[in-house]
């Protein structure tokens, strides 16, 4: 969290919210680096999401720095464009494919639809935050840092297709992952209750694997090189 760095003089607790946007590779939207095109891409092609996220609060004895606990949920989805161009690129490799196994030059793919993955972070932190000075008016700036373990989780990906009147379903299940994370931030606290704040998380680096399911069989999968995970947010919130 980049929002609670100012003094408190007693423990508390605060929640908050607000935008996520990917940075670096994690946003990378080239279809031949991308995760889930490439078998060692290394982008993520994730576009704006969203974060909600809770911590406790508690100043060091005789001392306005504080430390915290803290976990969040974040949630990002992907990228429109390249959706369009990874569904290009999967519609006609599945053609040909198809063509070629059935000897027919003249098979279509009359049906075709893919369900994107979301990416789901919860990182759980600890860290202290500091304030700087105060700009008057019950107004403070304060910085902070926390270091942590994130979660990762994506959503299924689904691939729906129908071919000579036949239809058939592909999904790729995609394993957890535990990585180290870390955060840098810094924000405004107003009246000792309303909080703004921007940060850098990095959430890691780790190979996304999973499993390709087609009916009954199933076979292990990796996609990329490890893949890093990392946003900039700016967030609301509230502090008790």
């Amino acid at each position: 969290m980049t929002l609670f760095a100012t003094a408190v003089s007693s423990q508390s607790a605060a929640v908050y919210g607000g935008l996520a946007v990917p940075t670096g590779n994690f946003g990378g939207t080239n279809l031949y680096r991308n995760a889930l095109s490439s078998d060692y891409g290394d982008q993520g092609g994730a576009t704006f999401g969203f974060n909600i996220g809770a911590r406790y609060i508690r100043p060091f004895p005789d001392s306005k720095v504080n430390w915290f606990l803290s976990v969040d949920f974040f949630c990002n989805g992907y990228d429109s464009d390249l959706k369009d161009a990874i569904g290009t690129w999967a519609h006609y490799q599945l053609e040909q494919s198809i063509r070629k196994a059935q000897g027919n030059n003249t098979l279509k793919v009359e049906y075709f639809e893919i369900e994107y993955p979301y990416y789901y972070n919860i990182p759980f932190m600890a860290g202290i935050n500091c304030p700087i000075f105060d700009l008057g008016q019950d107004c403070s700036f304060w910085i902070e840092v926390g270091l942590g373990a994130n979660f990762r989780k994506l959503k299924d990906m689904r691939i729906t297709f129908e071919c000579d009147n036949e239809q058939f379903e592909s999904k790729f299940s995609f394993d957890e992952s535990l990585a180290f994370a870390y955060q840098i931030g810094a924000g405004l606290k107003f009246e000792d209750h309303f909080l703004i704040g921007a940060g850098l998380y990095n959430l890691g680096a780790d190979i996304i694997k999973g499993k390709v399911i087609s009916g009954d069989n199933w076979n292990e999968s990796q996609t990329t090189e490890n893949l890093i995970t990392t946003m900039l947010c700016v967030r609301l919130g509230w502090i008790f």
